[in-house]
């Protein structure tokens, strides 16, 4: 049964088996997994799942790495959420003090912050066992954790609080720097977009998106036109790619942004963007670079403002996570009224919370 070879899998990790030992476990489990039902996988998943509450083993990668893929190919994540849930509120605190405590030892003046932070571990390992641990350990097993996390919104969502802590990790840590944007993603979250040159808008939900590069292309795709008839502004294959519809995470073909985005606060005052490139405008921009969950809220929407491009964005379409699923579920277009009172409503915000500044 997969079950057993699921527990004498798990062993290997635990008792600190040979190498040897470990990898024929590991291929006795994958062999009869092959063949093995929904319900046993889950069942072997279950038990698997104990890894993650095991000290740092040489084998624990590797037992890890099989539940992952197995998540990967397709198989329920459910029975990993609250282990990796739980993993991950033990090691992040714990990271944390142990960044905290390098970096304070990192000159300012550094010529190579990242070989004196180095440095500074090397010496803080033997006075600090347990924080050096789990900020390797983050370091060593975020790839698993990103299958889970990717592939559950329940993951996602009651990890969402430790994002805030693992932000300050991910100049030193390569774990934090996949974890921390993943963490961020929202999901079934209301976004408004509304283009005031063209009176065209929608509501709807998006959900699955890991950066604004990702939100600039659905919105693309999804956004509707102001002639009927005019052509998709990406590709089919480009919007699969986004959406994760297909297995390849990268489509090749270049893609040239349609818009400057901007946050509601855009429109404040005066009702009108601005497309210069002054401070006070980008300070108003919703960079590529970012994540939705950057994205100023309106009366319960995360609302993005299009206006011209201000200059020619060139990117490719993408996803950065292989298993997680992306879109934004369009509810219904905005009429040229609804538009024009978003706006409106907008403008009046921003002289209202001037008058109150007054």
């Amino acid at each position: 049964m997969l079950a057993d070879k699921a527990r004498a899998l798990l062993t290997t990790a635990d008792a600190g088996a040979t190498r040897d030992r470990a990898r024929q476990a590991a291929q006795d489990f994958i062999d009869t997994s092959r063949n093995a039902s929904a319900s046993d996988v889950r069942a072997a998943l279950e038990i698997l799942g104990g890894a993650y509450s095991l000290p740092y083993t040489d084998n624990l990668l590797l037992v890890l790495a099989i539940a992952g893929r197995l998540v990967e190919r397709g198989a329920d994540p459910t029975p990993l959420v609250p282990p990796v849930v739980e993993f991950l509120q033990r090691l992040t605190p714990l990271a944390v003090e142990f960044h905290r405590a390098c970096v304070h030892e990192v000159p300012d003046d550094a010529d190579d912050e990242d070989a004196a932070f180095a440095q500074a571990a090397d010496r803080f390992r033997a006075q600090m066992p347990k924080p050096a641990e789990a900020w390797g350990m983050l370091e060593a097993l975020y790839v698993p954790v990103i299958a889970v996390v990717a592939s559950s919104p329940a993951a996602r969502a009651q990890g969402h609080s430790l994002a805030k802590q693992m932000v300050e990790l991910q100049a030193h840590n390569a774990g934090a720097s996949w974890l921390y944007p993943l963490l961020m993603v929202l999901d079934r979250e209301p976004v408004l977009a509304i283009e005031p040159d063209t009176k065209l808008g929608l509501v709807g939900r998006m959900s699955g998106i890991s950066s604004n590069f990702q939100l600039h292309v659905l919105l693309m795709d999804v956004f509707p036109h102001a002639d009927p008839r005019s052509d998709r502004r990406i590709s089919q294959r480009a919007a699969d790619v986004t959406r994760g519809t297909i297995a390849e995470q990268q489509d090749d073909a270049g893609i040239v942004g349609c818009w400057n985005l901007h946050a509601w606060t855009a429109l404040q005052g005066t009702g009108r963007l601005t497309n210069d490139h002054s401070p006070s405008a980008m300070d108003h921009w919703i960079w590529n670079e970012g994540v939705p969950a950057h994205i100023p809220i309106f009366d319960g929407y995360r609302v993005v403002v299009l206006g011209p491009p201000s200059y020619e964005r060139n990117f490719s379409a993408q996803r950065d996570y292989l298993n997680l699923r992306a879109d934004i579920e369009v509810e219904r277009p905005l009429t040229p009224g609804e538009v024009d009172g978003w706006v409106t409503r907008f403008s009046q915000a921003g002289m209202e919370a001037a008058r109150g500044e007054a």
